[in-house]
């Protein structure tokens, strides 16, 4: 009987454990921005805390300020996210393959977006973090 109970618990259990789990995240905007304060980390701290973080997908929102036409089919979006200090306006920049949906957006619009860490750049003697995305997506 045990074997038996201990064979249902387990069958119960096997679906979850061969699920393929969930892609993190990413840190949010803010979080990142704060990790990579100048004024608190040394330049090895601040290199060593961006390569944790580089390549991996973050979804963020904001407010649009700008869209430029890329090369080869591209668009490049600049967008605010005014839960830190903005550099001309905008702090977060997105690279996205393809303009039909950058061409739609308006300035002022709230946009949700998802791309892949990409670089990072500090202003105004580090104390306006701006976060560049690659292979970016307006969702």
């Amino acid at each position: 009987m045990r074997f038996f109970l201990r064979f249902l618990l387990l069958a119960s259990l096997s679906p979850i454990c061969f699920l393929p789990s969930a892609q993190a995240a990413g840190p949010t905007y803010a979080a990142l921005v704060d990790q990579l304060n100048p004024q608190k980390n040394t330049k090895l701290q601040l290199k060593e805390t961006w390569n944790k973080y580089k390549g991996q997908e973050v979804s963020w929102s904001g407010t649009v300020v700008e869209v430029k036409e890329g090369r080869h089919n591209s668009a490049k979006i600049y967008v605010a996210d005014k839960s830190r200090k903005l550099y001309k306006n905008y702090n977060i920049t997105i690279a996205v393959k393809g303009t039909e949906k950058a061409a739609k957006l308006k300035r002022g619009q709230l946009v949700r977006f998802k791309g892949a860490l990409y670089s990072f750049d500090h202003r105004d003697d580090g104390r306006i973090t701006i976060i560049n995305l690659k292979n970016g997506e307006v969702l």
